[in-house]
């Protein structure tokens, strides 16, 4: 085990654990020791190589994360400000106009869009702190959107098995390029200013994708948005603040990877406006 990883780190990285593989390394005599909360269920536990992949659990969160969940839940709020709040603190520490806490990242991912696609309508006469009712206007996604910009443009070979979460509110994907890379003549070309609501931006790996940066200033040219899918784009820490300073206007990251909040949980920052509409 290398020096930089302590014994707390080697119970929490098992603790979900063990296999019959491990029989022979001594590994499963020590995670027996360990409170298996789904033997009574005869759920099997798995060796997590894998880091935090969602379908085998994420991450497991401190006991903090617990505490304060325990204290929350003793008390009745008005969830709006609470969300208000949290986004503050989102909003501070990735350097973001505002921020939002969010049911996961696909669910950041389905807020993001929304947004984009109720730019410009009443919905933006609202606010989420103000006990109005606007339920008739959100209530047209995702079935209908007449009237509404809902093209989405991504590059083909950014496409992923998540980005279904788009079209969940509403949106529709127009892809360019190939799986190869796509051209900046071909992006340009990809906008329409009656039906572009956002670019939509991972960071998956292709030598020849157009960086975001790039990306940022051709969509900006178009009057659109960029969202950004970093779901599982930490660590480092910086990249909290990476990709809002690299041209993102909305930017998804999972609270339940290497956050280790919540499972279910997720942040949601980017531009004040985008942010407001996501909220409500």
């Amino acid at each position: 085990m290398p020096d930089s990883v302590n014994s707390l780190q080697f119970e929490h990285l098992f603790y979900i654990t063990p296999s019959h593989n491990l029989q022979k390394s001594g590994v499963t005599d020590r995670m027996r020791e360990v409170y298996n909360p789904y033997e009574k269920y005869g759920v099997r536990r798995v060796v997590n190589a894998s880091g935090t992949l969602t379908r085998i659990g994420g991450s497991i969160a401190r006991p903090e994360v617990f505490e304060a969940m325990q204290d929350a839940s003793k008390s009745f709020v008005h969830i709006p400000e609470l969300q208000h709040w949290a986004g503050k603190a989102i909003a501070e520490a990735t350097g973001a106009e505002a921020g939002l806490p969010t049911a996961g990242a696909s669910n950041g991912i389905i807020l993001a869009a929304a947004a984009c696609i109720m730019r410009g309508t009443d919905l933006e006469k609202y606010d989420p702190l103000q006990l109005e009712t606007w339920t008739h206007i959100i209530q047209r996604l995702p079935m209908h959107t007449e009237g509404l910009k809902t093209e989405f443009i991504v590059q083909k070979s950014n496409r992923n098995t998540y980005d279904h979460a788009v079209e969940c509110a509403g949106g529709r994907f127009v892809d360019v390029g190939t799986k190869e890379g796509a051209t900046e003549k071909e992006l340009h070309e990809a906008f329409d200013p009656k039906k572009t609501a956002a670019y939509y931006f991972t960071d998956r790996a292709s030598e020849k994708r157009i960086p975001l940066a790039t990306v940022a200033k051709i969509a900006h040219s178009h009057g659109a948005p960029v969202i950004f899918d970093a779901a599982s784009e930490m660590p480092p820490k910086k990249n909290l603040r990476r990709y809002i300073e690299k041209g993102a206007d909305l930017v998804i990251i999972s609270g339940g990877k290497f956050i280790a909040g919540p499972n279910n949980s997720g942040i949601l920052a980017g531009r004040k406006d985008l942010i407001k509409l996501a909220h409500l």
